[in-house]
């Protein structure tokens, strides 16, 4: 059996780089490379990809910068196990590659959003209830403060495969009190 199991690992504020290959080998064919987190890290290769992703899902990587000198990312089946589902908030990298026959390996890209609540005077408005929504379906929310801001929100931009972008980054937000509610539109850009 293999005994190569890495899940439910946090990697923390850390800077990893290699001179020869990926700053970070995820590589599993057996899906036994998941639900690891990886926050507030450098993470590069002088002579290679910033992080390589082989047939692993669910892994989250976030305020983390990633460099490679042949590409930044880069995503790949083997045996017909995918990566997918591998999330980046508010994460720097510029190259992201796939595998030339891998379809369906996927990831997401996302930001942070905290938006702040005042009235017509420029008074914050605290206890306001700020809700995020995609085509109708809520996506985040949040109370503002007595400053008048919400917590962070994660939202996506877009998901990324071998055949591009898909963008879906178009939500309405709506804040609502006791007296009054008011809504806009929000485009999330890199």
């Amino acid at each position: 059996p293999n005994n190569r199991y890495v899940t439910n690992c946090i990697v923390e504020n850390n800077t990893i780089y290699s001179h020869r290959g990926p700053g970070i080998k995820l590589d599993e064919g057996a899906y036994l490379v998941y639900n690891n987190t990886f926050i507030n890290n450098k993470i590069g290769s002088y002579n290679g990809r910033g992080v390589n992703l082989y047939s692993s899902r669910d892994n989250f990587f976030k305020d983390s910068v990633i460099t490679g000198t042949t590409a930044d990312l880069f995503l790949h089946q083997i045996s017909g196990k995918y990566s997918t589902n591998n999330i980046f908030l508010n994460c720097s990298y510029n190259i992201v590659e796939f595998g030339s026959s891998d379809a369906y390996s996927y990831l997401v890209r996302q930001w942070y959003y905290k938006p702040k609540v005042n009235d017509s005077n420029g008074n914050n408005i605290s206890n306001a209830n700020v809700s995020v929504y995609q085509e109708g379906i809520l996506k985040a929310s949040s109370l503002t403060n007595s400053n008048g801001y919400t917590d962070k929100m994660a939202l996506t931009e877009y998901t990324e495969t071998l055949g591009g972008k898909s963008y879906s980054n178009i939500y309405t937000v709506i804040a609502t009190n006791k007296t009054y509610t008011l809504g806009h539109n929000l485009i999330i850009t890199s």
